[in-house]
């Protein structure tokens, strides 16, 4: 038997009386694409068990394929459990209204929290953020034999935070616009279990916090690029302390005057590490920090500096107050160094 629910449209005005919705298939056959649409008549809209704010997770099990969540306008609620002993391939998608309206949404999720769906994919895009409806918060928990998580964030001051648990392959892919010096977005990404993971963020705005860290088994390779057009003030950190196989920590800045501090922790067998910085600054117009930590044995770190209007600092570098510090205190270890001086130079500090 197959079970189809092509749409369901909810409009809940703060006026009335909640709308609760409960969905449980799994006496059999499959959902295969449910649609839930909140519109902005009504904009504080509640997805969650019983109707309440800071209620019960909505509960959808059994057998899924695809779930859409649409929620327009600002203060909105999402609380989901969605777990699936059925589904091969689960696809769920969140989008936050539109550009340049909205914010003070709480969107908490937990996927696989009873029997974890086998290869589910979860898209959230958060694009709409008004810093005068105060912050959306983001709260994942997502877990499946092989996962792949998909996040658009556009707008400022946002906090996400993803744990994300997998038996097998994980892939994670976000892009990170919207953000301003002084109001950007924080986001956290914690993932276990993995056999293997595979990250590319791309930070397209200002004063963004990313923290990306695995401390388990499996191979893994975030690589976080800040591209061409500005993309200032922004803080990252890669940390795999604790970690076994293979580790890569890939970080591409080409911004005109972009501004970060990049941090990386590597403690596995062989772990790799490539950095290429164009025209960089530090976080928030300060003296720029590029620190890279190797312990495991058999390190290699490919750091490629290109010049440019460069304010890494000098002589503080062992301070992390500025400059590049590289530390591979582990035999074996290879550092390849491609250098173009900057504007007003700065310090390397390499201990190998």
């Amino acid at each position: 038997m197959l079970l189809l629910a092509s749409a369901a449209w909810l409009a809940a005005d703060g006026a009335f009386a909640a709308n609760t919705l409960n969905i449980d298939i799994s006496g059999g056959g499959t959902v295969r694409s449910l649609r839930i649409r909140q519109d902005n008549v009504g904009p504080t809209h509640v997805i969650t068990a019983n109707g309440a704010t800071n209620g019960a997770a909505l509960p959808i099990r059994g057998a899924w394929n695809t779930i859409a969540i649409t929620q327009i306008g600002e203060s909105n609620t999402l609380g989901g459990a969605f777990t699936s002993s059925g589904s091969t391939t689960a696809a769920l998608s969140l989008t936050y209204g539109a550009a340049g309206t909205g914010g003070n949404n709480h969107h908490t999720l937990t996927i696989g929290g009873t029997t974890a769906p086998v290869n589910p994919s979860v898209t959230v895009a958060v694009i709409n953020s008004d810093p005068t409806n105060a912050a959306n918060t983001i709260t994942d928990v997502l877990d499946g034999s092989s996962l792949t998580y998909n996040l658009t964030l556009n707008g400022t001051d946002n906090v996400i935070s993803n744990t994300l648990a997998a038996t097998g392959a994980v892939t994670l892919t976000e892009s990170i616009a919207g953000g301003v010096l002084g109001l950007g977005n924080t986001v956290t990404n914690n993932v276990t279990g993995a056999t293997s993971i595979s990250g590319s963020i791309t930070i397209a705005s200002d004063d963004n916090d990313v923290s990306n860290v695995s401390n388990g088994a499996g191979a893994k390779t975030f690589s976080v690029t800040l591209p061409v057009g500005g993309a200032d003030g922004n803080t990252i950190s890669n940390d795999f302390t604790g970690g076994t196989g293979t580790q890569v920590s890939n970080l591409t800045v080409t911004g005109v005057t972009s501004r970060v501090d990049y941090s990386v922790e590597a403690s596995g067998v062989g772990s790799t590490v490539n950095t290429t910085l164009s025209n960089t600054v530090g976080a928030a117009g300060a003296a720029g920090v590029v620190r890279v930590v190797q312990t495991g044995s058999g390190a290699s770190l490919g750091l490629t500096v290109n010049g440019g209007a460069f304010t890494m600092g000098s002589d503080t570098v062992d301070a992390l107050t500025g400059g590049i510090l590289v530390s591979q205190e582990s035999p074996g270890a290879t550092a390849n160094l491609i250098v173009t001086a900057g504007d007003n130079g700065y310090t390397f500090a390499i201990n190998q």
